[in-house]
């Protein structure tokens, strides 16, 4: 008997498998108006597609990034809470990767062009089923 006979059913089988990614809303997230809220939501989505294009992986985890956008909506700043995430550097540099390619994003809505910039917290939750 070979090895792979012995422990076949130890093994997952990748084409079965449900891979998931949510964005829950961090607890206490406070919206300045209703089209901050909107402009959040069109940003989390943006990103949301481009993390399922790059979770190639059967990983668990949690990552919550900070990053702020300029009016224009580009790309000011990106980090990782370290603190308030777990699970592999993999997981960390693909949710960093998505913010960064999914940026520029559009610019600030009319009755938000009084900032110089927005800052917005993400989390992303990795599971698989």
């Amino acid at each position: 008997m070979t090895y792979l006979e012995i422990f076949k059913d130890k093994f997952i089988d990748e084409s079965r498998v449900k891979k998931i990614i949510s964005m829950p809303n961090i607890p206490g997230e406070v919206f300045k108006s209703p089209e901050h809220k909107d402009y959040y939501y069109i940003i989390r989505e943006k990103i949301r597609r481009k993390v399922y294009s790059h979770f190639n992986k059967l990983e668990k985890g949690e990552v919550m990034l900070t990053f702020s956008l300029y009016k224009d909506g580009s790309l000011k700043e990106l980090s990782v809470n370290n603190e308030k995430s777990f699970g592999s550097i993999y997981l960390r540099s693909i949710a960093a990767k998505s913010v960064r390619e999914a940026a520029p994003f559009p610019p600030f809505p009319k009755a938000l062009q009084e900032n110089d910039k927005l800052t917005f917290t993400v989390t992303f939750k990795f599971e698989y089923r």
